[in-house]
């Protein structure tokens, strides 16, 4: 979750300096793909074309692109819109998001505490916004949609993540979502320098292997457990927006990410208790219904 944090850093950094050069962030979002897509050639080398990318579950895989897609544009826009510290701690609502979405359309239980945190979750993202003190900025609203999207995004990956291998997953989300990327970016597209196609490739590098990472993340621990080092993310963020672009980090921004975050833990946490009790429970049912 670490080396996410750092990939994942470093691709904000690189999306808002390559927006800065006159790259659109559309066309920015494509060429991540393209270039994600080139790093996983050797993952396809490794297994075969067809037998890398053999799944049953297809539909599912249609799914995580399309709202990866709105995710990926949106986002891609916004950092380049935003300063990006602030887009960082505002995509902290994801794992909230994603929590409110699997109990609507999961079934999940609600429960008082998970509300209450909840509740307090988004008083976080109140801190950071602080509406009625400052304007509140388009692009903090389109962050919170496109938090939105990955947060539908998260689930199905996580669907994923019982049956399907993390760098399938991987391939699949930059295959679906190249032909999207490539059609938004060609209502803007200019041809980018030999220098600017190095970052590009680089971002690209970045992005795959945290998004490796991240999958990797998920399926060796708990979410409860692996969740605090997503922190780690606005960290790298801020040394690498202090260095390239001067920006400082808000002490509001801080505390509300802070916020955000615990409470995110607090909902895993509290997730991976009530799993426990699911299995003991149907363990008991099993053995009443042997005896």
């Amino acid at each position: 979750m670490l080396v996410a944090g750092v990939g994942f850093g470093m691709l904000i950094a690189l999306i808002r300096f390559l927006a800065d050069s006159g790259i659109h962030p559309f066309q920015v979002a494509f060429f991540r793909c393209f270039f994600g897509l080139v790093v996983m050639v050797p993952f396809f080398l490794r297994n075969g074309v067809v037998g890398g990318l053999r799944t049953k579950r297809i539909k599912l895989y249609v799914w995580r692109a399309l709202s990866g897609a709105a995710a990926m544009i949106t986002w891609f826009w916004a950092i380049a819109h935003l300063p990006v510290t602030d887009a960082t701690a505002l995509s902290f609502t994801t794992p909230l998001m994603a929590t409110v979405l699997a109990v609507l359309f999961l079934g999940e239980e609600v429960r008082f505490r998970r509300i209450a945190a909840l509740l307090v979750g988004f008083l976080g993202v109140m801190i950071i916004l602080r509406p009625g003190v400052e304007v509140v900025q388009p692009a903090a609203l389109v962050v919170l949609f496109s938090c939105l999207c990955m947060a539908f995004s998260t689930i199905f990956i996580k669907r994923l993540t019982d049956t399907e291998p993390p760098d399938a997953i991987v391939s699949y989300m930059l295959i679906m979502l190249m032909p999207i990327m490539l059609f938004a970016a060609l209502f803007v597209w200019v041809w980018p320098t030999w220098e600017q196609l190095g970052w590009l490739l680089l971002m690209g590098v970045a992005a795959t292997l945290a998004h490796m990472a991240l999958t990797r993340a998920f399926r060796a621990a708990d979410v409860s457990v692996v969740l605090p080092f997503d922190f780690s993310r606005l960290i790298f963020v801020s040394i690498f927006a202090w260095f390239l672009f001067g920006e400082t980090t808000s002490v509001y921004t801080w505390i509300g990410a802070a916020v955000i975050t615990i409470v995110a833990v607090y909902i895993a946490h509290r997730e991976r208790i009530a799993e426990r009790e699911r299995r003991r429970t149907a363990r008991t049912s099993t053995a009443r219904d042997s005896v």
